[in-house]
């Protein structure tokens, strides 16, 4: 004897029956649509994020080596504002003109 028979009965519906099948792989596909589209969203949210970031990074960057070629910062300065070396803050200078 069965301690859930329509649990049962649904589990061979789902797994035997042609139509059971056809039920349970629409509702997987479904499912994995779910997810491939949460996740594609969740990697253009993490990308937009990533490239703000970036984005300041290099606005700060370009307004800082910016002040050392007007003589407002000095290069040690500058290094210590972008957490980089002086050595860094030359190769900075040369690289962007």
């Amino acid at each position: 004897m069965e301690k859930f028979p329509h649990v049962s009965q649904q589990k061979r519906y789902l797994k035997e029956d042609q139509e059971g099948v056809r039920t349970m792989t629409g509702v997987m596909e479904r499912l994995l649509s779910e997810e491939r589209a949460e996740g594609r969203a969740e990697g253009r949210a993490e990308g937009h994020a990533e490239g703000q970031r970036e984005g300041h990074r290099a606005g700060k960057t370009d307004t800082i080596v910016g002040l050392v070629r007007e003589g407002i910062l000095t290069i040690a300065d500058a290094a210590v504002r972008l957490s980089l070396s002086e050595e860094e803050i030359m190769e900075l200078l040369d690289n962007r003109m």
